[in-house]
Parts: structure tokens; sequence; C-alpha cells
């Protein structure tokens, strides 16, 4: 596993940590993409501006619903 770095400015105050890369924990992102289509990822993002969402109530018990009908 790569070490992780300390990044700091010219004054010496800590900014963060870097890590760096793992090249054998790599994603393929180019076979990723291939698993997606552009024009569906557009339209469902479209759809979603005009949806007002749900609460946290209504997502809770949509799932306990879920889970009784199993």
């Amino acid at each position: 596993m790569p070490q992780q770095i300390e990044v700091r400015d010219s004054g010496g105050k800590l900014l963060g940590y870097f890590i760096p890369a793992d090249p054998d924990a790599a994603v393929p992102y180019a076979k990723l993409r291939k698993l997606f289509d552009r024009d569906e990822l557009k339209k469902r993002k479209k759809r979603a501006r005009n949806d007002p969402g749900r609460t946290l109530d209504q997502i809770m018990d949509r799932l306990h619903r879920r889970e009784k009908d199993r």
C-alpha cells in the first residue's frame, strides 16, 4: 500500500494528505463507461430536475413495505 504523504504550504501549515495511487487497484474506467448509456443518463438527469424528491419518511416507508412483501 502506498505511503501517506503530508502536504504543507511554504509556511509549514498542513494542507492535507496525499496518498499515491496504487497501480494494481486502478479502476478500468474505459470498461466501466461501456456499461452506461450516455443518452439514458441524460434522460434520467433531465427527469430528476423535475422531480421534487422524497422525504426520509417516505423512503423508509417504501423500504419497510418492500421488506414485508418478501
